[in-house]
């Protein structure tokens, strides 16, 4: 069976997600429910000093996230559902975010008592997005790689990859100072198709397949203006462009 991958554009994006931006201000509640399924890209910003953690609720506990430190922006943060972010007595906050369905990405919930394993299998590559948050001297997470009898421990920052087979263990090396934190470690297999809505960009398989074009003028019916057949050795991303 032939895949078919389609170009999607801005149009079809807004089919597919829900986006939305939220300015805030002092006493105010910003709760943003994520569904098993969906995806959320959410840009958070402080405008205030001093730190701001929002509320984590994932796997039936609640954890501290520390999102934003200070008046500093943090890369997007990519969260997976089923989640939930929480933050009450707001300050001034700006807090944009885009919802996603059927996305192949997929994240690890790393908490003080959690077990975070991600197995890549031969001939896999996986490939991490912006943790959250980023590694500090506050926040400290440990990655450490296995393969065979050797291991390596080191840091994740957004945009690693490593082919399997591997294993990766991802925790707190000293719980005791973070009991009641979270961090989230996003990622995709190369090997799958991934849509990343903040660049309007669709990544495609290996091998041969077809690059399908549709449109539509009502996001219901849609009909193929372009079908172009390919083979490639490595995965690529695919963009669209309308140019008289």
């Amino acid at each position: 069976m032939k895949s078919y991958l389609l170009l999607i554009f801005a149009a079809l994006f807004q089919s597919m997600a829900h986006s939305e931006v939220s300015i805030t201000g002092v006493g105010e509640v910003f709760s943003l429910n994520i569904s098993t399924g969906q995806v959320a890209f959410v840009s958070y910003h402080s405008t205030d000093a001093g730190p701001d953690y929002p509320l984590l609720i994932a796997n039936g506990k609640t954890n501290v996230f520390p999102l934003v430190f200070g008046n500093q922006s943090q890369p997007l943060a990519v969260l997976v559902g089923p989640i939930q972010l929480l933050k009450t007595n707001l300050g001034n906050r700006i807090i944009s975010y885009q919802i996603l369905t059927g996305s192949q990405i997929r994240s690890e919930i790393v908490t003080s008592d959690s077990t975070n394993v991600i197995s890549v299998p031969n001939g896999k590559t996986i490939k991490f997005l912006n943790p959250q948050p980023l590694p500090s001297v506050e926040i400290s997470v440990n990655v450490t790689f296995q393969n065979g009898g050797r291991e390596i421990t080191s840091s994740i920052y957004g945009g690693e990859e490593f082919t399997g087979p591997l294993s990766i263990n991802i925790k707190y090396p000293m719980p005791q100072f973070n009991t009641n934190y979270v961090a989230i470690y996003p990622y995709f297999f190369k090997e799958d198709s991934v849509v990343m809505p903040e660049l309007k960009l669709i990544q495609g398989p290996t091998g041969a397949f077809q690059i399908g074009v549709d449109k539509s003028i009502d996001l219901l019916n849609w009909y193929p203006v372009i079908i172009h057949n390919t083979s490639e050795e490595q995965k690529a991303f695919y963009r669209l462009s309308i140019s008289r």
